[in-house]
């Protein structure tokens, strides 16, 4: 058991007071940003009618895998690479990685505009195009806030973060209800609003300047292809990872669209939207504490490293626990209040729809801590091995079953990704620690024996 000691420890030098101070500002910001998408799911649930909204459900999930790919070039190695190799420039390294979103999200846009095209003249479902259209403009604009946010955690400053996301939650909120009374709801709509919503929230934390004492004004290793290439070298394993988590889960709409049909998907969407909130909230505080562990790493602090995943572990375990226990009593009355009486008839598959919360809260430390280490290509790992489950299993199960049968697809899912994850954490501790090495390049993050 973690005492408490030990999670203030986590802050080093800093106070405890202000180490909580930071983690409730982290819980804030990612409780408003999980709370307000939370909220355009439920709106568009509650007013849509079940087809439009499966279909906004599929589009949404292939929106989520071009995000993926975005934050494992972007955001995410710069959660890792910026406390490593950036500590006195983050300006001149965050303008690097601004020139790097354009080039990237103009890419991935173009992706969904072709599958709009398809959706549209092949499959002919002109609302999943609409909502493909949607997401190729979203896919430019929503990632922004993201960027900021994670700038803002780079600089210790979780209060900027709560700045840009308060204005997001407020934009988004109030468009949502205006779209509502214009008679305008609708999947391409939800999307443009978040495009807006996020593209306002981010200008606000970009625009401040760093608080880091010292900012060098070098920037002779700040070019463009040195910061692509660290980005690469450190997310191609991140975006095989995305990949690979997508089939293990995302896929399962794609499945459930074929054979169940839209309202299959926007039930399973509805479902889903049950575990929002925890992953949300892991979320949080991976944001919050991946920078201070990539520093323990690379400055060899392994006892103040193991502190931060075990303390991760006990925090991230009780939170669903309780959240668990709340589904599985007040579910169903959960359910029939947040959608005015729909859906009621898939209320009995909510607390076997949770479950995965609980064995999230197992694996995101392990997944923590191996990016921490700079090692995606472990994480890749247990993400394909859920993948092949999925793959192998999904369509069977869906068939024979039905929405049950895709519940029981990513509960195993789930379970193998977390045998092989918290494998490959230990053997990547004892490879890396045990034996004094670093890795810092591609080459070193290979598997460890």
């Amino acid at each position: 058991m973690i005492s408490i000691n030990g999670v203030i420890k986590l802050a080093g030098h800093a106070s405890a007071r202000r180490w909580i101070q930071k983690a409730g500002l982290a819980v804030v910001d990612q409780g408003l940003l999980s709370g307000s998408n939370f909220l355009l799911a439920v709106f568009l649930g509650r007013y849509l009618v079940p087809q439009v909204y499966g279909a906004y459900a599929l589009a949404y999930s292939i929106f989520l895998f071009t995000t993926g790919i975005y934050m494992n070039v972007l955001t995410e190695p710069m959660g890792v690479l910026g406390p490593a190799r950036y500590r006195g420039r983050f300006r001149a390294y965050l303008g690097t990685v601004l020139y790097l979103h354009f080039a990237v999200t103009a890419l991935l846009s173009l992706g969904l505009i072709v599958a709009g095209y398809f959706a549209k003249t092949v499959v002919g479902n002109q609302h999943l195009a609409m909502a493909l259209y949607g997401a190729s403009i979203a896919t430019i604009f929503f990632p922004l806030l993201g960027l900021g946010r994670r700038f803002a955690y780079l600089n210790f400053r979780p209060s900027l973060a709560v700045r840009g996301t308060v204005i997001y939650s407020f934009l988004l909120v109030g468009t949502l209800v205006l779209l509502k009374q214009g008679g305008h709801l609708g999947p391409l709509t939800a999307f443009l609003a978040q495009a807006l919503a996020a593209t306002c929230g981010a200008v606000t934390m970009l625009a401040t300047r760093s608080n880091r004492a010292s900012e060098s004004s070098s920037d002779s290793d700040l070019r463009l292809a040195t910061v692509s290439r660290g980005h690469w070298d450190y997310g191609r394993w991140a975006i095989a990872s995305t990949g690979a988590q997508w089939l293990s889960t995302g896929a399962y709409y794609v499945i459930v669209s074929a054979i169940l049909g839209m309202k299959g998907s926007a039930e399973l969407r509805i479902l889903q939207n049950f575990i929002m909130p925890t992953n949300q909230f892991f979320a949080a505080m991976s944001v919050l504490l991946i920078p201070r562990a990539s520093a323990d790493f690379a400055d060899h602090k392994e006892k103040s490293f193991g502190r931060t995943i075990a303390s991760m572990h006990v925090l991230f375990i009780t939170t669903s626990l309780g959240y668990l226990a709340v589904i599985s009593v007040f579910g169903r009355q959960i359910l029939q209040f947040v959608y005015a009486g729909r859906y009621t008839e898939i209320a009995y598959l909510i607390p076997i729809a949770a479950l995965p919360v609980l064995l999230n809260a197992i694996s995101q430390p392990f997944s923590v801590g191996l990016r921490a280490m700079q090692a995606p290509s472990q994480v890749f790992y247990g993400n394909a091995v859920a993948a092949g489950v999925t793959m192998s299993m999904g369509a069977l199960l869906t068939l024979h079953w039905g929405l049950p049968g895709v519940l029981v697809g990513l509960l195993l899912s789930s379970v193998a990704y977390n045998v092989v994850l918290a494998r490959r954490y230990k053997a990547k501790c004892n490879a890396s620690f045990r034996a004094g090495r670093m890795p810092m390049t591609a080459e070193e993050s290979a598997p460890a024996a």
